[in-house]
């Protein structure tokens, strides 16, 4: 991996680009998960066809709990876990959240949390694209470098007052090891949330999201092999609604993504040009591709 050190952060040895080493079950533990997985698909198949028809958050919960184990831990800062049943205290309509990008479950999870139908926001080129969660599935498996060809434009946060709204600032995904350098500045989102950029009083709630190691894709993924990952592995989320912070200066926001440790978080030249850069290199060695 020496040939990848101009993608590793000088002061945190961070490689935010890097994917994980996943070892596979052998093959005897591979045909079992993988017979066990198609028994449960075909015993599910009703409450999938009811999903397809009714698009129920509490459907799509059970089919993902059943065939992939899928489990989300979710904590509010200033919450007390037995106050976590009000349903105030998570994302609503015509607001704004900021996240973390690592992996193509991503909108799945917090699809999960919102009190309204989601969508999905990723700043790339000084663009801000809006997604819905399938469409952020396959951007985010094809290596999330393209958002434009995922997405439709959107200009601002008034033209999305009937939905949940989660942006992934940091433009792409990374492996979860730090959170990256903002896609935009604090002009282009104090713009897009048509504040004045006097406006230093602003603020908004930032949302941290971790998986399984195995399951991060800061690089394209085969989709096969990604499910296959899923009902080996399981799928487990934390979810931490951070609370609101000034936007201003906009790198509070990102400390606070990175459990507000500021010592972790790469260089601002690790950013979604870098990522391009990296995935070249990655490609074109053979031995190293996933």
């Amino acid at each position: 991996m020496e040939k990848y050190t101009s993608w590793r952060d000088k002061g945190t040895g961070i490689a935010p680009f890097l994917p994980p080493p996943v070892s596979n079950p052998g093959f005897g533990a591979l045909l079992l998960q993988t017979l066990l997985f198609a028994v449960k698909f075909i015993i599910l198949l009703p409450l999938i066809i009811t999903y397809g028809v009714s698009h129920s958050k509490l459907v799509l919960s059970w089919i993902l709990g059943f065939l992939f184990g899928w489990k989300l831990d979710v904590t509010v800062q200033g919450v007390k876990r037995r106050d976590l049943g009000n349903l105030r205290n998570y994302p609503q309509k015509g607001k704004l959240y900021l996240c973390n990008g690592i992996s193509a479950l991503d909108a799945f999870a917090l699809d999960m949390i919102s009190q309204g139908p989601s969508c999905f926001l990723v700043p790339q080129d000084h663009i801000i694209f809006k997604m819905n969660k399938n469409q952020y599935f396959k951007f985010a498996q094809s290596g999330s470098l393209d958002a434009g060809k995922f997405g439709r434009e959107v200009g601002s946060l008034r033209q999305l007052k009937n939905t949940v709204n989660f942006m992934f600032v940091e433009g792409t995904c990374s492996n979860g090891k730090s959170v990256l350098p903002f896609a935009l500045n604090e002009a282009e989102l104090l713009e897009f949330l048509q504040l004045p950029e006097t406006d230093r009083s602003a603020t908004l709630q930032s949302i941290q999201l971790k998986v399984n190691g195995s399951l991060v894709t800061p690089l394209k993924v085969n989709q096969v092999k990604y499910l296959t990952t899923m009902y080996t592995r399981g799928v487990h989320f934390k979810i931490k609604l951070n609370e609101p912070q000034k936007l201003v200066p906009l790198e509070g926001l990102r400390t606070l993504l990175n459990d507000n440790n500021k010592f972790k978080l790469v260089s601002k030249t690790l950013n979604v040009e870098s990522k391009r850069r990296f995935v070249q290199e990655y490609s074109s060695k053979s031995s190293y591709r996933r």
